[in-house]
This record gives C-alpha cells, structure tokens and sequence, in this order.
C-alpha cells in the first residue's frame, strides 16, 4: 500500500492532465477537476476488496475476500477480523445495523458493538451462494444469490432471503437462474437481476420483469421507481423509466461492468474491469452522456458516496501479477482541498 498520501493534499506530479497520466498514480484528476486519491488501510496488505458502504463520508466500511472488514473512521481506515470471510456485499440502515455476506452462504451483523453470525448456510447443508443485499428498513433487508442443485450441484436457481426484523426466511419463487444483485425504491418496489432477467417485487409478488438483455447482468441501482439502471459484461447498461426497459450506448471497449451507484439521474458511476486486463476503471454519467474516468490506479469492483463530492471506490490495485492487494479511492472537489491538485 502507497503511504503518504494525505487527506485531501495531491502531490503536485501526480495530479496531471488525464491525457499525461503516469502508471504510478497516488492522486488522479477527473474530467470534472476533482480529485482521487488513494487511501492508506493501516495494518497488512489487504486482499481484493468487493463491496463499499457507510453512513457518511467519515464512516464506512469495506469488505472482500480476507475474514477482515475494513473500516474507514474519519478518514482513518483500519482492519478487523470477524472470523468469516469471502464477503461480496455489505448494506446497513444505520451505524448499528450493518449486514454483511458471503459466498458461501453467511450473514453477519453488526450491533454498533460487536459482529455476529445471523445466518450461516453452510451450517444448514443449504448449497448456496450470496451475491448481493439491499434493505429498505432495519426490518426490511433482502440478500440474493443462486442455490445449487443438481447431483453434482452444477446447476444454478435462484435464492432470495428476506430479513423481517425478527428472523431470516427463504422467499419462495421459480426463477431458473441465480441472482447477483438487488436494489429498490421502497418496500413494495424491489428489483432483481440474474443472467439476462430482471425481477421485480411490487410487495404482494416476485415476478419477471424483462428476459432478455442485451448481455448478462451483474448489478442493479437507481435513485427512483422511474429511473433504474441494470449493468453487465460487455458494457451493457439498460435503463427502465417507470414504463420500459431500454439499452444505453456505451462503447469504452471495456470487457465488463460489475457495480454501479448515483446520487441522481446526471450523477452515476460505474465501475469496471480491471485497467491491467483491458478494462476500464470507472465510467461516469453526466445525464447526457458516458464518459470513461481513466484513472489509473487499477480495477475497482465497487463504488459508494455520501454526496455527489464525496465518492469512495474499492477493488484492486493493478500489477503485473494481477490482484495482489486491495485499494480504496476517494474523490473530493472541495476547492481549498483542490488547491494543490489545481495549480
């Protein structure tokens, strides 16, 4: 991990123009002026990182394959091991209700004091796999996933769980295909993705929505129920205006998008593959357009803000080896914190 990189100061050589950017990059500016810089995780290296969320710009959390969860405290981000790993996603309703999961099938919450292990699938024999978690409410969370079936447990279905404030329950349905992400604009309005299909909850049912598109999808978000976004391989990114679904051009030649987050309709991110790989780092959209942020630091799987000047990515650092340590990013425009980045 890079040390000396401060909070909001941008050594003056790395802050070029976009077209000049160097391979090593401790600071990075966008097409905006703002500026990214990477955030030192005290302790030991740390592997990949898969998911961000937090409560605010000074409070929050990153999780990944490692069994330690990394907490950013007023910009101080430090480590902590919970025992369990794998995690691919990570919600909460507040700072003493935050949910984690794992690929293998584990939930764990925090209290504001402590984590502990709510749901445990292995522990239940249940072959299942979690890919994504949203909650509208503390008494109101849902994590999805694929179930595996089969005699050689190859084949895939769906799984949803749905926490009610008291307990976790599987979600009956007959999707044919695993599940990766969910979002929703309240309770009774909740969206699924899997393969090529996009599922919805209108709060009576779990019903399929669209079948068919363009590529497969990996993330689902939005900032209303008229202005949802799903993402997927090969730059896919289809858009439901509260009556249909319809694919935006986006054309980065990027091999993939896995995550995507907003604070409005003219205000969305997107992120990608790994650079190292061919793919692009983040991709943003001004309302208007797709524009590619070519900012150097390597593949980010996951992005997350607390306001549109306030943005935080996680994934990994590019080497030649590939993923050999995780990364966090943050981006700030604020102009007294700007000024060395500017000049």
């Amino acid at each position: 991990m890079r040390k000396g990189v401060s909070y909001g100061e941008c050594p003056i050589a790395l802050c070029l123009p976009i077209a000049l950017f160097m391979v090593i990059a401790g600071c990075s500016e966008d097409v905006n002026h703002c500026c990214w810089e990477e955030m030192e995780i005290r302790g030991d290296s740390y592997v990949e990182l898969e998911d961000i969320w937090g409560t605010s710009a000074s409070n929050f959390y990153a999780v990944g394959r490692d069994t330690r969860i990394v907490h950013c405290d007023n910009f101080t981000c430090t480590t902590e091991d919970i025992g369990v790993g794998g995690f691919v996603g990570i919600w909460g309703s507040s700072e003493s209700d935050i949910y984690v999961i794992s690929r293998t099938g584990q939930i764990m919450h925090y209290d504001g004091n402590e984590w502990s292990k709510v749901f445990d699938a292995i522990e239940e024999q249940d072959h299942l796999r979690l890919e994504g978690i949203w909650g509208s409410s503390e008494s109101d969370v849902y994590a999805v996933g694929s179930h595996f079936v089969g005699p050689d447990y190859n084949d895939r279905i769906s799984k949803i769980l749905h926490f009610d404030g008291a307990s976790w329950v599987r979600v009956e349905n007959n999707f044919k295909t695993g599940l990766t992400s969910v979002w929703g604009s309240s309770s009774t309005d909740v969206f699924a993705i899997g393969a090529m299909e996009v599922y919805h909850y209108d709060g009576n049912e779990w019903c399929l929505m669209m079948g068919d598109a363009p590529e497969e999808l990996t993330d689902v978000w939005g900032t209303s129920a008229n202005d949802v976004y799903a993402i997927g391989s090969k730059e896919t990114v289809v858009h439901y205006n509260g009556v249909e679904w319809s694919e935006m051009n986006v054309d980065f030649g990027s091999s993939s998008f896995r995550n995507t987050w907003g604070t409005s309709s003219d205000n969305i991110y997107v992120s990608g593959s790994y650079g190292g790989y061919g793919g692009v780092d983040v991709s943003h959209f001004d309302g208007n357009s797709w524009i590619h942020l070519d900012l150097n630091f390597g593949g980010f799987n996951s992005v997350w803000g607390s306001s549109p000047d306030e943005v935080f990515m996680c994934g990994c650092k590019d080497t030649v080896a590939g993923c050999e340590e995780g990364i966090i990013v943050r981006k700030t425009c604020d102009v007294e914190k700007m000024r060395v980045c500017n000049q």
